[in-house]
């Protein structure tokens, strides 16, 4: 019977946020109970030619294939190895860096970890402290500026839908009136996730039908430091049938 020696679970991707310029660890870990000291570990990355990002095998490092892009800046941790460790260490990342990373032994039920490398180029280290604003230009993955649409009447209530997608990591969506306050939503967001891993997120909230206001559905991921936001006005009455999507254009 096969066993999932990975700790992550077959098929998902793992995702690792870094910015140009660091040192970066892109985990693969197998169970405690399994050594990878005498097994053959690749690291690739299947959209490059060559795909080879670090090889080892015959219990030594075989770097001959290796893409020149990475040469000089890649290692394995061999004193962790005999514990289940093939992670790899990638240093002085670059934005062409960023991609699908794949760690295969091919020994164990030819099972693969997928990592996904997110690279920012930021100069700076993004904290607590780091204001929020737009970083879509600076990390794969921030958001793109939300999209609101007038989706119907219920009574005497204007709906509103936001949505926000190809997201990593998953953000916060939040509704505001024209006073800066917090709306609460009609309902839990919505989230869904595509093949890729990126998110995409959806919410609802509900005006009265009589307010002649602006609405600002705003998006914040927070572990990135990143917001994107967009505006609506509803005018006093809504005919639905004469509403098509809406929203400031600006950008």
């Amino acid at each position: 019977m096969k066993t999932d020696r990975f700790r992550n679970k077959r098929g998902t991707v793992q995702h690792i946020v870094a910015l140009v310029g660091d040192d970066v660890i892109l985990p693969c870990t197998l169970r405690s109970t399994v050594s990878a000291v005498h097994q053959t570990v690749e690291w690739q990355r299947p959209d490059l030619k060559p795909k080879e990002v670090h090889l080892y095998r015959d219990e030594k490092e075989d770097l001959v294939l290796q893409n020149p892009v990475f040469r000089g800046r890649t290692s394995l941790f061999k004193e962790e190895l005999e514990n289940g460790n093939a992670s790899l260490k990638l240093t002085r990342v670059k934005l062409s860096d960023a991609g699908n990373y794949t760690c295969y032994i091919p020994l164990l039920d030819h099972q693969k970890s997928i990592i996904q490398l997110i690279v920012g180029e930021s100069t700076h280290l993004l904290t607590t402290q780091t204001p929020l604003g737009d970083r879509s230009h600076e990390i794969k993955g921030a958001a793109s500026r939300p999209v609101i649409i007038i989706e119907g009447i219920k009574g005497d209530e204007v709906v509103l839908r936001c949505e926000a997608e190809d997201c990593y990591p998953e953000p916060v969506m939040e509704w505001w009136d024209a006073h800066g306050r917090v709306l609460p939503a009609a309902g839990p967001t919505e989230t869904s996730r595509d093949r890729e891993g990126c998110y995409t997120v959806t919410s609802h909230v509900n005006v009265p039908n009589s307010d002649n206001n602006t609405f600002t559905c705003r998006v914040q991921q927070l572990d990135i430091r990143h917001m994107k936001e967009r505006q609506i006005h509803v005018p006093g009455t809504v005919d639905v049938s004469n509403e098509e999507e809406q929203g400031d254009d600006e950008e």
